[in-house]
């Protein structure tokens, strides 16, 4: 067998359909985006995407570093 037949059965998605609508698999590394910082007030807010969902963290600077994990604004 022939390593192109191997591969034959791999789908590829229809041409011109977006990358971003295939779900990320169980195996895929998390994909972490930056969705806003504010440098005023010291605040820095990551968009987390991984195959069971998507949230955000917003970071805070200052002495005690305050984390706060929740949902994404819409």
């Amino acid at each position: 067998m022939s390593s192109h037949s191997v591969c034959s059965w791999i789908v590829k998605p229809a041409q011109g359909s977006p990358p971003a609508a295939i779900a990320s698999k169980w195996y895929e590394a998390s994909k972490i985006e930056e969705i806003g910082a504010n440098e005023a007030k010291g605040s820095r807010t990551d968009k987390i995407t991984s195959a069971p969902g998507t949230l955000c963290v917003t970071t805070r600077a200052g002495k005690n570093g305050e984390t706060m994990i929740g949902m994404c604004p819409k």
